[in-house]
């Protein structure tokens, strides 16, 4: 009897390791997000025998092992848009911020000695000044302005962390200057190189960069108040070694030629430019095998073409990093090193599939780097 006892104790130990195994698999390997033609594929006949219980009016399911243990919740969506134009060229970028960021909070010398009101009245650096006395801020300059003519006392609102904050702050006099002064360094612009992922027909719209434009002081995600793209000539490639970066460096055009819409942790999206090229499909997250892919990408100006990567791991618990790559193309390590800055945006390939965009690179290993899905660019391009 005690034998049968341990048979059985030992067939149920490995029994709901196996299930347990499993189910931790599918948790990491299935996306949070599956779009409507590839549900089949998941619910089929799948070697771990999924399927999908618990379905509801907003496309929220969970699945389950078995159809008995649950997994994870998972989102069902129709895929909108199954082929997009392929880009992988270079783009100016000119963004000028909802409200001015604060870089740096700093004392002010004044006849009775030095004070600091921003601190004083709660700013730190990396908020964001949305107005002043109920007058929306747009610029630096407006800042300034405000500060100059108002009274000592000021009606702050401010965001930190996409939460909205009230404070009052009282301006001094400078004793070097004879201004008032809030003690604030700011900042309400940027430009630089990015490159284009798909553009999308039927809406005219455009993906690229393949992660957020952040100010790389404060590590803040700019507000969008209005946004320009523009041409760049004269391009100069910088090639990264481990531990420094390269770039993507050019003259950017003074004639503006689109405008950007949205910039997000997916991406900055912009219309105004219609592009004409290969039309790809939107590769499904789920089908993506940790094995050798293609990055499409332009140099110097230069005809778009592929260069070999591999994808080393597949993340579909990460927001936006959600795989890594590593570059195998000799021509391309020879030019650039493996990733450069400018490279962000530049459509990554797999099967004839555009599965993802190149969003930053290793600094102790430039070879390597991260993407996002492309997946999750479309939605928030449709969005």
């Amino acid at each position: 009897m005690k034998k049968i006892i341990k048979t059985i104790s030992v067939v149920l130990l490995i029994t709901c390791s196996y299930i347990f195994s499993n189910i931790y698999y599918l948790s990491n390997n299935t996306p949070n997000t599956i779009y409507s033609d590839n549900f089949l594929s998941l619910s089929g006949d799948n070697a771990l025998n999924c399927s999908v219980a618990g379905n509801s009016d907003n496309g929220n399911y969970e699945l389950k092992y078995l159809n008995i243990f649950p997994v994870k919740n998972i989102t069902i969506k129709n895929k909108a848009v199954k082929n997009v134009v392929l880009c992988g060229n270079q783009f100016g970028i000119k963004l000028y911020s909802s409200g001015s960021i604060i870089t740096s909070v700093s004392g002010v010398l004044t006849e009775s000695g030095s004070r600091n009101p921003a601190y004083e009245a709660g700013l730190r650096k990396g908020d964001i000044i949305i107005s002043i006395n109920d007058e929306e801020i747009l610029s630096n300059a407006d800042i300034e302005r405000i500060v100059k003519n108002s009274d000592e006392k000021l009606k702050i609102v401010y965001e930190r962390n996409n939460k909205k904050y009230k404070t009052i702050a009282y301006s001094v006099v400078c004793a070097t200057d004879n201004c008032k002064k809030l003690g604030i360094w700011i900042k309400d612009s940027l430009a630089g190189i990015g490159t284009a992922t798909f553009y999308i027909k039927e809406t005219g719209v455009t993906a690229g960069l393949g992660h957020g434009i952040y100010d790389n002081e404060t590590n803040v995600l700019i507000p969008l108040n209005e946004g320009a793209i523009c041409e760049v000539d004269n391009f100069v490639v910088s090639r990264s070694v481990d531990g420094v970066v390269g770039d993507i460096s050019g003259n950017l055009s003074h004639e503006n030629i689109g405008e950007i819409i949205k910039n997000s942790d997916n991406g900055v999206y912009f219309n105004g430019i219609e592009y004409s090229g290969e039309l790809v499909e939107i590769g499904s997250s789920s089908k993506i095998k940790k094995a050798n892919a293609q990055i499409y990408l332009s140099l110097n100006g230069e005809e778009c073409r592929y260069y070999d990567c591999e994808i080393k791991k597949i993340n579909y618990n990460e927001k936006t990093k959600n795989l890594i790559i590593k570059i195998i193309d000799e021509e391309l390590l020879e030019k650039t090193g493996g990733i450069i800055q400018g490279m962000s945006g530049a459509p990554i390939l797999q099967n004839g599939k555009l599965i993802g965009a190149v969003t930053h690179v290793l600094v102790n290993d430039t070879s390597s780097g991260y993407g996002i899905f492309a997946e999750n660019m479309l939605e928030t391009a449709l969005d």
